[in-house]
């Protein structure tokens, strides 16, 4: 079995005040502490196929072109989070999928294990 994790980053952070996902923390953005974890976690379990990345913002789809991640870009996220559930999985190369939302940066990568 092969497992396709999506990352969910396509929100408006409305009550944030701000692109939230861009807010740094320990000295790197909030989305930066979720992909090195994914990144390193894709390296360390062999069920790990792949890890998508679902998000409308420009600097964060910059950001990742040289890590090892496949990115979605989400033009309708006004639809809500189904829409970028929808991308994720009609990108994936597999039939088994994790979800993860790319604000809670303080998870550690063996809860996603």
């Amino acid at each position: 079995m092969k497992l396709s994790i999506i990352v969910l980053a396509s929100g408006n952070s409305r009550r944030f005040n701000g692109n939230k996902l861009l807010y740094e923390i320990d000295n790197k953005p909030m989305y930066l502490h979720t992909v090195d974890k994914l990144i390193d976690l894709k390296k360390s379990n062999e069920n790990v196929d792949e890890i998508i990345f679902v998000t409308k913002y420009d600097k964060i789809i910059d950001n990742l072109k040289n890590k090892d991640i496949k990115v979605v870009k989400n033009n309708n996220s006004e639809f809500g989070i189904s829409q970028s559930i929808k991308l994720g999985v009609s990108n994936s190369s597999n039939n088994t999928y994790m979800f993860i939302v790319c604000d809670q940066p303080y998870i550690k990568k063996r809860n996603y294990r």
